[in-house]
């Protein structure tokens, strides 16, 4: 796919495709909604940290310079990814004042 056909998530999600680091993966993502949140948040609580970045990755997916498959079997781009992708499962801060 040509550049300019490249779909754009709202994200670009940028990891090294081993310690090397000078190849990476590039993923646009979308933003999360509930039911991934719901469902990365259980398997975070059960300890399965890569199966949550898997899953975040696969449902969130809009296109990529390569396949989700290729993605999800790199042990050290899923590794890299978890720290990126906490952002999208933290609560933003929010306000309460008494009126």
């Amino acid at each position: 796919m040509s550049e300019d056909k490249v779909k754009k998530g709202e994200y670009s999600l940028r990891v090294p495709k081993n310690r090397l680091q000078k190849e990476f993966f590039e993923i646009e993502l979308n933003d999360i909604d509930e039911p991934t949140y719901v469902m990365a948040k259980k398997l975070l609580e059960g300890g399965k940290e890569f199966d949550a970045v898997r899953l975040m990755v696969k449902q969130l997916w809009v296109s990529g310079n390569c396949d989700y498959d290729e993605f999800a079997t790199n042990f050290i781009a899923v590794q890299s990814a978890g720290l990126a992708l906490a952002e999208m499962i933290t609560p933003l801060d929010g306000t309460l004042k008494k009126n």
